[in-house]
This record gives structure tokens, sequence and C-alpha cells, in this order.
């Protein structure tokens, strides 16, 4: 199976999701944010005043060259799809409101709305988004979840998987997924055993729901049938507790008039969530008289939807003695429920009445309020942590920290058409211009030039006893000479793309460098002359037309509207990786954005970051050759990002050279101790470039540098 690595799997993803959202009927779409640095899988989204969604989605972070399959990839896009699927259809204010029941005593009643209201909302999702993929990532991401808790001992028949065991079957029979693990939906019945039963009631009830309040009151409904726990706030019922919040109840009656089950019933009598008029205990306790209470009792004092009635009555999914319908079919008056609504619905699962009485009283073991309920969020995050090749610590700060897969903050600069702008700029480009004639490289600069540019190379062999008939030889025809044909020949070239990346932390600032030994100093300002360095690589690779870019980090000095943000970063606080030429940008006109950082740098020295923001560009390249050539002064800020950075680049096939600029080198000739240090100081970068050339300052590097790096690039 082929395999990717979780950096590509960011762009990968964040591309699928926005393909699919354009088959979205009625979204209007303003920003789209994926994040791989959270505690765990979520979302979190808004919409604006004009109905346009923003949205967030977090992943667990993962290990930036972790192998990923191409089955893990679809599981990673169904989960931004699924939680794409909560923002469209998924009402936040019920949202809100189960979380506030939940702080207030109906333990378990988040788990549950999230167990019902996924494939609700997958199902509605794929109505509004014709994508032909998408069902197939959102299949994917389900069967994976399900392979993974089979794995982990899931029993249909265990009271503890009552509210998973509803979520699959309602992925089966509602969304109309596959799950080879489980098979079908009857399949999922059959191996739930006494649990069967109410499984299809909830199942039918669970396909009547409309929107999230309606799946918020069924679990409010099943929570009170099917909960053994002592609420906080024991004596109020839901309604009471909202009142309580300030929240609204939004629970609906049904068709004949009466109140819902939150509410009084027909004889006036309080709801299970209350207590009754003679003062007997809601449905978490028994009444003064020792027997059961309900969450409704019926008017001739049958038991709960959960038992039999002392007189021998069946529960209130089926018809008393007396031959009344139960709360799931008729009322009194003839009037049908809203339950009895869903019958109407297409049902792939054949509800089984036959063996009603040998699961009686299996709903009496079932106690939502604790559940081994997991949702997908909580699936992907315990496989990255679980999985060594993925799992990456949270920290982003600490010099052994793990490279991680993210996305990064790219900006680019861009004309405007402030006129003050572009005579700052203009100036300082003729600074720069004025120096470079100082310059005489043109020999180093037309060699490297030759070694890039690599054409294809063509011509003729002749004199050959086969081939063309050589047209100059016709006169010797009668002399019978043999070698009178030619063969043209062609040899393919190389095309090369390169990167040119500039360091400007604080760090390149000019300064003064001295030595007692020598007795000797000298003027440093590498960041002026590393700008310098830049201009000379892009006037000669220009001139022989090899796509050219250069960026710098992590500071680039510019004026608002100067430059346009490309990407946002999974960490917003990182300093951006900026844009100066792109390879396909004019580089005439592109020179004045690279002289604009001349002799200015601040911040520290993130190579890594600076390393993946490019590489992930230009990777995507068609070049035969992709080179990276970075211009640095100092450590990197991680040294082992930057080595689990090169060793992406060269996945790639991206050559990755370090221009090291080192003070040290300056008298290192001079002073065995400035040797030595230099030596310890070039040691620190093994394994962060495949090949290096160190020089005192960016001056010397422009003199000396350029015939080391011709021989590397040969």
């Amino acid at each position: 199976m082929h395999n990717i690595i979780a950096c590509e799997l960011v762009s990968a993803v964040e591309k699928n999701t926005l393909s699919a959202l354009k088959y979205v009927t009625d979204l209007k779409l303003k920003k789209l944010r994926i994040r791989w640095g959270g505690y765990t899988a979520s979302t979190n989204w808004e919409y604006t005043d004009k109905n346009e969604l923003i949205s967030e989605i977090n992943f667990p972070p993962i290990k930036a060259d972790a192998k990923i399959t191409n089955y893990m990839a679809e599981v990673y896009t169904g989960f931004a799809l699924h939680e794409i699927g909560h923002n469209l259809c998924t009402q936040k204010d019920v949202w809100t409101k189960a979380c506030e029941l939940e702080r207030h005593g109906q333990v378990g009643i988040t788990q549950l709305l999230n167990a019902l209201e996924d494939p609700r909302q997958e199902k509605e999702l794929l109505s509004r988004c014709h994508f032909e993929g998408a069902k197939n990532v959102l299949e994917t991401l389900t069967e994976w979840a399900v392979n993974v808790s089979v794995k982990n001992g899931f029993k249909a028949n265990d009271p503890k998987n009552f509210s998973y065991s509803l979520n699959i079957l309602a992925y089966i029979d509602m969304c109309g997924y596959s799950v080879p693990s489980i098979g079908s939906a009857e399949d999922l019945l059959a191996s739930s055993g006494k649990l069967r039963h109410d499984l299809e009631t909830a199942l039918i009830k669970l396909k009547a729901c409309k929107n999230t309040q309606d799946v918020l009151d069924l679990c409010i409904e099943l929570m009170g049938q099917y909960s053994n726990q002592n609420q906080q706030d024991q004596g109020k019922g839901v309604s009471d507790v909202l009142d309580a919040l300030g929240l609204e109840d939004n629970s609906e009656s049904s068709e004949d008039g009466s109140e819902n089950s939150d509410d009084k019933s027909e004889d006036g009598s309080e709801n299970s969530d209350d207590k009754s008029e003679d003062g007997s205990e809601n449905s978490d306790d028994k009444s003064e008289d020792g027997s059961e209470n309900s969450d409704d009792k019926s008017e001739d004092g049958s038991e709960n939807s959960d038992d039999k009635s002392e007189d021998g009555s069946e529960n209130s999914d089926d018809k008393s003695e007396d031959g009344s319908e139960n709360s799931d079919d008729k009322s009194e008056d003839g009037s049908e429920d809203g339950s009895e609504s869903s019958s109407s619905s297409q049902s792939t699962v054949n509800v089984d009445r036959s063996g009603e009485e040998e699961q009686s009283g299996g709903s009496m073991s079932i106690d939502l309020s604790d559940q081994s309920f997991k949702n997908k969020e909580d699936y992907l995050k315990e496989d990255a942590q679980n999985d060594p090749d993925k799992n990456a610590d949270y920290s982003d700060y600490s010099s052994t920290a793990e490279l991680k897969a993210e996305s990064y903050n790219i900006n680019q600069m861009v004309d405007c058409d402030d006129d003050f702008i572009n005579i700052v700029l203009d100036g300082k480009f003729k600074t720069v211009d004025k120096e470079l004639k100082l310059v005489n490289v043109s020999d180093c600069s037309q060699t490297l030039s030759r070694i890039l540019k690599n054409p294809d190379r063509y011509g003729t062999k002749r004199h050959r006893d086969r081939g063309k008939l050589d047209v100059r030889k016709l006169g010797k025809l009668c002399t019978n000479t043999p070698n009178m044909f030619h063969q043209p020949w062609r040899q393919k070239g190389t095309k090369t793309a390169v990167s040119l990346l500039i360091d400007t932390s604080s760090s390149m600032e000019k300064r003064d460098w001295s030595n007692a030994v020598a007795n000797e100093t000298c003027v440093v300002d590498n960041a002026k002359e590393s700008i310098n360095l830049a201009m000379i690589l892009g006037n000669a690779l220009h001139k022989v037309q090899v796509r050219y870019a250069v960026g710098c980090y992590p500071y680039a000095h510019k004026y608002k509207g100067q430059t346009i943000t490309l990407s946002e970063g999974t960490h917003l606080r990182d300093q951006p990786y900026t844009i100066l030429k792109d390879h396909d940008q004019n580089w005439i006109k592109s020179k004045k954005f690279v002289s604009s950082q001349h002799g200015e740098c601040n911040g520290g020295t993130p190579t890594h970051i600076a390393m993946m923001a490019e590489g992930l560009r230009l990777r995507k390249r068609t070049e035969d050759r992709k080179v990276m050539i970075i211009i640095t002064d100092g450590q990197p800020s991680s040294i082992k990002r930057t080595q689990q950075a090169k060793k992406i680049m060269a996945k790639w096939g991206i050559e990755v050279i370090g221009l090291i600029l080192c003070l040290y080198k300056i008298y290192a000739d001079k002073d065995p101790k400035e040797q030595k240090r230099l030596n310890n100081f070039v040691k620190k970068f093994d394994g962060c470039f495949d090949h290096f050339v160190v020089e005192g300052s960016a001056k010397d590097m422009i003199k000396k540098g350029l015939h080391d790096l011709n021989k590397i690039l040969r």
C-alpha cells in the first residue's frame, strides 16, 4: 500500500475538504482553518452577519515524518468532513444546552447526544453535499473506528455498549454505510441479545428526528428511561434546570395538544423528572408505597415502559390489557404522536417483536449515565498517542521536541499602489545595485549558471555505416564507400529549480569583530551582504532562465499592504516565512522586494520552519532537480527538528546546501582557539544539510564560497 508522510497529509486534507465544500448547496465559506496541534480532535465554528461560515478544525499532533497510508489519509479527510457536518447541521445552542445539563446533574447526556447526533448530521450533510467522494471518506472513517472498537472487545449485547451499538446501527441503517466487521443492521441486532428491542425502538425514534433539538429531546427521554444515576439536582426536571440556567426549552408538544415528556401528563401529574402530586419521588427513586415509579404513570397506575404493570399489562412499547395504545403508538383520543410518524420513513431494519417476552427486562440493566462510548475524536486521539511512529509531544519550545505535521504561516511580497512605499523600495534597490557594481564575480556566477542550466545537447555523428544518407557524400557512391550515413543524437539535460532562504535573525546585524592574537578588527554586516549574495545569484540564474525563488525568515521588513497571506499556520504566534520572489515571478520586477530587506534583521533562527514552508512549495515543482540553499549565521533554534526537516527534504528529492557564516572562521588561521571554536560550531550542523560551505561573513562567501558552491553543484 502506498504511503505518504504526515506533513503531506496536512495539505491533502485541506485540499480535499475544500473541494468537497464546493459541492455543498447554500454554503458561504468565509474561512476554513485546519490546525494540527490541538490536545484532541475537535471543531469550533461561527457564522457572520452575512451567514458566512468561519470554521476551525483541530487534529491531534503527529510527527511530521510519520508514515500515513492512503487508507488513513481517507480517515483523516473523513473526520474533517465529519466536523464540517457539525458546522452545517448541528445547532450550536442546543449543544450548549446539553453541556449545561451535564454540569447540573444530567450525567452522560452530552455523550449520548454525541452518539445520536453524529449519524443524524452526517445523513443530512450527505443530502446537501453532492460530492461523490464525500460518502466514501465518511464511510471509511466509520469503518475504521468500528474496526478499532471490535479489536478492543466491543460486544453489542453489553449494556454498557448500548450508546455505541445504537450509534453504529444508525450509521448502517440511516446513512447506508458498509461496515464489514459488523455486517448488516440485522446482524448487529441479532448479536445484541436482550438489547434488541430497546435498540429497535430507539432507532425508530432517532430516524424521526429532524434537527439537533429533536435529538436532545430523545436523549432526555432515553436518559429518564435508562438512567440509574442520582442526579445532583434531584427533584428538578430538565425544564426546571434549563429555566434556572436561563436557557430555553424548545421541546415540541405532540399533535393532540398534550405536553411532551418533559411537561405534565394528561391527568395533571408531573413528569418523570418532577415529583408527582401525591409526593412520590421521580424516575430515579421508588414511590412511598415501595412500587417502582416511571417516567410517566399511566391513568390506570400501570408501571413504566421498562417493566410490566402489577396486573401483568405490557410496557409502554405495546398495548396495555385494556387495549389502549402505548406512548409510542396512538394516544387515548386516537391521535398519532411523533413516533407514529417515524414509522412511515423507510427502514432497513426488520423490527422483530416475536422475542418480546424473552427480551422483557433487558433494558433494566442499561444505564446511559455509565456507558463505554467513544466518539471518533477519541479514536483519532488514541491512534496518534498509541502509535510510536505518530506520537508527538505537545511542546513547541523544547529543543528536544519532535517536528510535527502542521501548516505554516507564509506571506508574499506584492506590488502596491502606494507612492511612498515605491519610492522607498526604489531607493534601497539603487543602494544595493551600487554595491554590487564593486563586486566582480562574473566568472564564478557564469560557471554556476552553466551547472544549473544543463540544457539538452544534440548533434550529428557522421561517417556511419548506417543511418540517414549523407547528401554530401553522394559523389562517393561510385567508389562503393561504406561510411556514407549520419546519425543524429540528443542528450537530455536537467532542469533545475532553486530556492534561496536567507536568515534574517537578529544575529545577522552589523558588528565589529576583533582578535587579540591577530591584533585585527573587522566590520561584519551579514544583514546587508547576504542580500547582496542573493542578488548576485539571482542575476546569474536569470540570464540562463533557471527558476529561482528567494525567501527570508523569520523577519521581513514591510509596510502595510505590501504583503499578502498565502497560508495561516498551526501556530499563529510564529513569525511567517516571507517569499520575496517566487519561482515564476519575473526577476527584474522582483529585485526591489529582495533588496528591500537590505540590512533588516530581527528575531530567532527557526530554520526548520523555513525549510518545511519552502520545501512544501518546492516539492510541487516539476523540474528534474530541486536545490534549496540556506544562508545562516547561527545555530538553529532546534537542531533536532532541523535534522528531521532535512530528512523530509531528502524524501522529496530536494538537495539542501548550507552557506554557513561563522565569525570564528575570520581569524581561525591565525588563532588556534578560534579554529577550535569553529570546529565545535560546525559540528552542531551535522545532519542539517546535505552539503555546506563555511565562511567568516557573507562578503567572504561572495568572494570565496561561490567557488565551493560550484564544486558541490557540479
